[in-house]
């Protein structure tokens, strides 16, 4: 998973220490997709829920 702000610049917490995830939650992300040319998918976070 990579974090940005706004701005777009690379978030350099870890999810883990962003977010409060732990190993094996369930993380809901309401957003919208895009994949690129190669297939990697990338999602545009509106919101994040995490399920500890």
């Amino acid at each position: 998973m990579k974090i940005v702000d706004p701005q777009g610049q690379l978030v350099r917490s870890s999810a883990k220490e962003l977010l409060n995830v732990k190993e094996l939650a369930t993380v809901i992300v309401k957003g919208k997709a895009q994949r690129d040319d190669k297939g990697n998918l990338t999602v545009i976070a509106q919101g994040i829920f995490v399920r500890n």
